[in-house]
């Protein structure tokens, strides 16, 4: 490991914790041959039979390496970010409370889904991945000031805030059949909507907030420079205080 690598694990350790449980769970799985349709997301397992532990393992095992490398990439890529914004304990507990959430509001919407288009395929069959995470990461760091445009595919620039929908579109159209992981990455888009809003604080125990961590930069720039203006100020008056009183001795001393 060189010294970026480590650098980067120093300052980011819930990037790298996070794609690290990820990626051993993935192997794991491959290694013991375990059954990736018990871990999977779905709405008639966790209703019916309270399959709880759903929520989560939805959420870190995958269907393929492909699925896997995607969403590593896009942890290191948006995660920095965040992690830097809200500090690494806070991080680890926003993105289990994105699992819990996004899972919790998928279960209904796969049953009104099923009822409303007369498919049971929404609530019998699972859905995988960390996808959801991703676009509710991905929400949060497209607001932060300063950033008007992104590049996208290395030569189309789009308007920051219009990214995650973007990408929801392009995911949809690499594979349209996916229709459950759309729904998802739907979801984290709303999640992280309502996450911007103030919504969920009890869930989300530091809400990412550009916008406040850049105005207070700017308050402490302006107190030091005040404090600096100050000091300064001081100095030149106490400067000359020093100055009269030297000439005063010297006329003392002439005197004698």
């Amino acid at each position: 490991m060189n010294r970026s690598m480590q650098n980067f694990a120093k300052k980011r350790p819930a990037c790298v914790l996070i794609a690290s449980f990820i990626l051993v769970l993935q192997l794991l799985r491959h290694v013991f041959q375990w059954k990736i349709k018990k871990y999977g997301l779905r709405a008639v397992k966790v209703f019916r039979k309270h399959e709880f532990y759903r929520l989560f393992t939805s959420a870190v095992f995958h269907n393929s390496w492909r699925h896997l490398t995607m969403n590593l990439g896009t942890i290191f890529v948006v995660g920095p970010a965040l992690e830097d914004n809200v500090g690494s304990k806070n991080f680890v507990l926003m993105t289990l409370g994105s699992i819990l959430l996004i899972s919790l509001l998928y279960i209904p919407s796969a049953y009104g889904l099923s009822y409303i288009l007369h498919d049971v395929n929404w609530r019998r069959k699972g859905v995988k991945g960390f996808s959801g995470v991703l676009f509710h990461w991905t929400y949060l760091f497209c607001q932060k000031d300063g950033m008007k445009r992104v590049s996208f595919l290395n030569n189309i620039k789009i308007r920051t805030k219009n990214y995650p929908l973007v990408s929801l579109l392009i995911m949809y159209l690499i594979d349209p059949k996916n229709k459950r992981g759309t729904l998802v990455h739907v979801i984290g888009i709303v999640v992280g909507f309502l996450h911007t809003k103030g919504y969920f604080t009890s869930l989300f125990p530091a809400a990412p907030s550009w916008k406040i961590a850049e105005r207070a930069k700017d308050i402490n720039s302006l107190e030091n420079e005040n404090e600096n203006e100050k000091e300064i100020s001081d100095r030149k008056l106490v400067e000359p205080n020093q100055l009269d009183s030297d000439s005063l001795r010297e006329k003392r001393l002439k005197r004698f």
